[in-house]
């Protein structure tokens, strides 16, 4: 940046700045004023040359949401963007850095970039967020902190485990998580169960509601069962849903903070709700049972191309179902009430 001499021989007049190798007036005898134009400049003119199609936050964000509008109107989605509109707006995608968003997040979160705690999982949406939405608006990839979490979401439980844990849980939650347990089923599809979906024996799952997209039908063991016309005798009832926690629907964030509660409180190693089903699939797979049959009790997509042509009906899987009973049976007698 320079001014041109007067006729006094004093630099005067509009400071000339440089942008891109161009030398140019700023129209503006303030050197600080010409400074921020000077660099506001350059920066536009490198967002162009590497190919960025929007220069701020809020306008990724507005080229996100338009071409997802599916995504961008989920609950969490909406959580996630409402915190990083008060600390990127205005910012340059280029600005965005890992550096400054883990600023944000270890000043909003209890983050461990070492140790697994549960603050972790949390953030990491946060920061995945900013991530999708800078990757979508520029050809930018960047490289954001993500932090260790727990591999409670892919443990399995041992049958000891799960009487210990089930002994921490209050009535409603031990219903809905032996139903998760021994079912396989997603906790979604389980906190969602409707009444109309119950065939006496055996369930419907729709096509809505699963990855692939058809409709699947699940035969119920015993404990299955017992779970069922527990809760058909329960003295709170909903018309449509199945299962509820003290009177009210379930919704994902009640059931994790109660499940947890529930860990600690049983002192087994950490575990998510996610981890009833990866036991479902292991304790069948621990009997010999093939994994096309377990994909096709637990809803599971189909690993490949040949497992499409595989068809069960809901009482050639019976069998395989109630290995579940057997499996509590044998470990503890009483499960009835060490798991009500």
């Amino acid at each position: 940046m320079y001014q041109r001499r007067g006729k006094t021989g004093k630099r005067e007049g509009n400071w000339y700045i440089s942008v891109s190798g161009v030398r140019t007036s700023s129209g503006t005898p303030d050197r600080k004023k010409a400074q921020a134009l000077e660099h506001k400049l350059n920066a536009e003119s490198w967002d162009r040359q590497h190919g960025l199609i929007v220069p701020v936050w809020e306008q990724a964000v507005l080229s996100w949401m338009d071409d997802n509008p599916r995504q961008g109107g989920t609950y969490w989605a909406k959580k996630f963007l409402a915190f990083w509109k008060d600390h990127l707006k205005g910012k340059r995608l280029t600005d965005i850095t890992p550096k400054v968003v883990h600023a944000i997040v270890a000043q909003n979160f209890t983050v461990d970039l070492v140790n697994p705690v549960g603050p972790n999982a949390t953030a990491n949406g946060y920061v995945g967020m900013v991530s999708r939405v800078i990757r979508h608006a520029s050809n930018l990839n960047p490289k954001l902190t993500y932090y260790p979490k727990s591999q409670g979401r892919d443990r399995w439980l041992t049958v000891a485990e799960w009487n210990t844990l089930a002994g921490s849980m209050n009535p409603d939650l031990a219903d809905l998580a032996t139903f998760s347990l021994v079912t396989g089923l997603r906790e979604a599809n389980v906190m969602g169960l409707k009444w109309e979906w119950v065939k006496g024996d055996w369930l419907e799952i729709p096509a809505a509601l699963t990855k692939t997209r058809k409709p699947y039908g699940i035969p119920l063991n015993r404990t299955a069962q017992a779970v069922i016309s527990r809760r058909r005798a329960a003295v709170v009832q909903h018309p449509e849903l199945v299962f509820l926690n003290a009177g009210k629907p379930w919704y994902r964030v009640m059931l994790c903070r109660a499940f947890r509660n529930a860990v600690v409180a049983s002192g087994i190693p950490e575990i998510t709700p996610h981890g009833l089903r990866h036991t479902f699939a292991s304790w069948l797979a621990q009997r010999g049972v093939d994994r096309v049959i377990r994909d096709r009790l637990g809803c599971w997509a189909a690993a490949s191309q040949g497992d499409k042509y595989s068809h069960f009906d809901v009482n050639s899987l019976r069998p395989f179902s109630e290995l579940i009973d057997g499996i509590l049976a044998n470990t503890h007698p009483h499960r009835e009430s060490a798991i009500a």
